[in-house]
């Protein structure tokens, strides 16, 4: 993953061009990180550190965690109608 563009995991808006990722799926899942850290220097990259205390984690964009969050609360806020 390091060096991926982050268009490349498809923001999590879901359907057929997110790499088969159900809608809703958080940024962590979709990385298969146990969390993810945002960056405000990073632009295009994510970057993934397999041994951080003995867990995999991720730094990604700002732009990117964000956008996953509005998608989790917009997939969320569908299940609750």
């Amino acid at each position: 993953m390091k060096g991926e563009r982050p268009d490349a995991t498809r923001g999590g808006g879901g359907g057929s061009d997110d790499g088969g990722k159900p809608e809703g799926t958080t940024l962590e899942a979709a990385l298969e990180v146990f969390e993810v850290f945002a960056s405000g220097s990073l632009t295009d990259e994510v970057y993934v550190l397999d041994d951080v205390s003995g867990k995999r984690i991720a730094i990604a964009p700002r732009e990117l965690k964000e956008r996953y969050r509005a998608a989790i609360g917009q997939a969320r806020s569908r299940c609750d109608r």
